[in-house]
């Protein structure tokens, strides 16, 4: 694969963002080209958020997400607020934990689906959904090592989050990691 389109999606305050810059950040590092763009409504906290990132090979002429190849939604409402912006085959992950089970069903008639139990596995190791996001960043390497290893993701993490939550960070990722 020589280009991808990701667009991270949920609610504002999940961690979306970070998400975004963390792939984007990745992926640079490992000698390729990306670019990040955040979206999110009025309401910061509550309202639907996005991080689009587009990985290439190649220099990108055209650095925004128009049809994504990977949809992560994380909420239901995320999940049908970005359907109509998925290629034909694409893959879409969801926290199982979130999105309902009854809003998937005609969806993953066309498209490649995941169901990751990520709010789950995070209140279990952590007592909070709080690391939820660096869950799903560890778990998302497996779709995207084409782009960069886990070593390029780590030095993106502790370059990217507060060094007083570094080591708890990395646990998160490693944890998503090993799903």
């Amino acid at each position: 694969m020589s280009k991808v389109e990701i667009r991270y999606t949920g609610t504002g305050g999940q961690g979306i963002i970070l998400l975004g810059v963390l792939t984007a950040d990745a992926a640079t590092r490992a000698g390729n080209y990306a670019t990040q763009g955040s979206y999110y409504g009025a309401q910061v906290r509550g309202g639907i958020t996005s991080a689009d990132v587009v990985l290439s090979k190649e220099w990108i002429a055209f650095p925004y997400v128009e049809k994504s190849d990977i949809l992560m939604a994380l909420t239901t409402e995320s999940l049908h607020y970005y359907l109509q912006s998925l290629k034909e085959e694409s893959l879409i992950v969801v926290d199982e934990t979130i999105v309902t089970l009854e809003s998937i069903k005609e969806i993953s008639k066309r498209y490649k689906f995941v169901r990751v139990p990520f709010t789950r596995i995070c209140f279990e190791k952590f007592n909070s959904a709080f690391l939820m996001n660096i869950v799903a960043f560890g778990y998302m390497l497996r779709h995207l090592g084409d782009f960069f290893t886990k070593d390029f993701a780590i030095e993106a993490l502790k370059d990217n989050v507060p060094q007083k939550y570094v080591d708890m960070e990395l646990d998160a990722f490693e944890l998503g990691f090993s799903i």
